[in-house]
Parts: C-alpha cells; structure tokens; sequence
C-alpha cells in the first residue's frame, strides 16, 4: 500500500480510451504470426497466429460506428493487435492483416457485406498511430496542465 502524501485531489485522473474489459480468457486464430511468441500485459501472439487475450484485458470497443455483437470480437482483436504494433512489440507491416482480421471477425460474427466493407476501409483510414496512447485527461478541464502547488504568500 502507498504512503499518504497529505495531498487532497481537486481533480480526477483517467485514461478514456477504453470502455470494456475482457470477463474472462480468451483464444483466437488469427493470420499475425510473428516470428517468435510476443507476450504482452494481457495478451500473448504466438508464431502459430493463436492470440491468447487474458482477463481484465481493456478495449475501447469500435471507433467512429455504435457497438453492436457483429463488431465487438472483431473490435476486441482488433485494438489488441494495433496496441501490440503502437507499443512496438509487433512489426507494423502486420497492419493490413490486422485490419483484415477486423473484416473477416465482423463477417464471422453476422455483419452484412456492405457495412463490413465499409468499417474496413475505416479502420484501414483511422488514425491508428493515435489510438490507445494511454493518454492521460484530467476532468472537468481536460485542457488543464498539470502544475505545481502554488507556494503561500504568493
């Protein structure tokens, strides 16, 4: 347990990227394989291509379209994978794949054709770099600057 340091909080400190958490374990066959097992806080990519996501696992869910069960496997997999590439534990010349692997898991799960197209090319469009940087926002004013206590007499 840490130490109380005497400071009263006047604002709240969060990460707003991610709105679900995985409920338990989970196992999917994807076509990434890497050439050796990458093991992250809460997911392991194998050479075989198996992505093993732990429980507890965060993800925001889908960008930009509602979420809806055609899309929350494939936006599960998908924000995995690209975190993997944005932390640097996996090759970004797998972002194609990654996307595609959006595109077939939304198939799979019930989504039509054309809106299955057309969340593709979105998330092929996204700005991926930015995604899932664990930015920290401060609330109310999330344009606020962390400062230093302001000294007495000043």
């Amino acid at each position: 347990m840490s130490e109380y340091d005497g400071q009263i909080d006047k604002e709240v400190f969060y990460r707003d990227r991610m709105k679900y958490v995985t409920a338990r374990r989970h196992a999917f066959q994807t076509r990434i394989h890497p050439n050796q097992d990458i093991y992250g806080k809460f997911v392991t990519l194998l050479t075989c291509g198996v992505l093993l996501i732990e429980e507890s696992c965060p993800w925001n869910g889908a960008n930009v379209v509602p979420d809806r069960p055609c899309n929350m496997r494939a936006s599960l997999i998908h924000d995995v994978l690209v975190g993997m590439i944005q932390a640097g534990i996996l090759d970004p010349s797998f972002k194609t794949q990654v996307d595609q692997e959006y595109y077939d898991a939304c198939r799979a799960d019930g989504m039509w054709l054309v809106p299955a197209i057309t969340e593709f090319f979105g998330v092929q469009f996204y700005s991926w770099q930015e995604h899932h940087t664990g930015e920290v926002k401060v609330a109310p004013n999330t344009k606020q600057e962390a400062r230093e206590p302001q000294q007495a007499g000043r």
